[in-house]
C-alpha cells in the first residue's frame, strides 16, 4: 500500500480531479493503476511515520534503483513527492516546484517536483 493512503490525504481525490484517472479511486484500488498507464515506487520499501526517518544512504541506495526502473520503463512522466527525495535524484538542492527544466538523461522522461 502507498503512503498516499492516510484518511486525509487527498491523493486520490486529486488524481481524480486532474483527468488522470476518469473514475474516483481510493488506496485500496491502487494496483488499479497500471490499466491507466501510471505505476508507483518508493524509494524505501519499508514503512516510515515521515521522510525524516530515512536515512540519506537509504534514499541514495533508492535513488539509484529508481534511476534503473526509469532507464527500463521509460515512462514519460516521473513525478517526486518530497524535496528531500528529489535532493538526492537530482543531486542539486536548488531547483523550482513544477517541471524540471531537463529531461531525465537518455529518454524522452519528463520531471516533475
Amino acid at each position: 500500500m502507498l503512503t498516499v493512503s492516510g484518511p486525509g490525504n487527498h491523493f486520490w481525490k486529486l488524481l481524480h480531479m486532474s483527468g488522470l484517472i476518469p473514475t474516483a479511486l481510493s488506496a485500496n484500488d491502487d494496483y488499479r493503476m497500471p490499466q491507466y498507464g501510471i505505476g508507483f515506487t518508493n524509494i524505501v520499501q519499508r514503512p516510515t511515520k515521515a521522510g525524516s526517518d530515512i536515512t540519506k544512504d537509504e534514499i541514495t541506495a533508492g535513488a539509484e534503483v529508481l534511476m534503473q526502473k526509469i532507464k527500463m520503463y521509460r515512462p514519460k512522466i516521473v513525478a517526486f513527492n518530497g524535496r528531500g527525495i528529489y535532493e538526492v535524484y537530482a543531486g542539486n538542492k536548488h531547483f523550482h516546484y513544477g517541471k524540471q527544466p531537463e529531461l531525465f538523461p537518455g529518454t524522452d522522461t519528463n520531471t516533475y517536483f
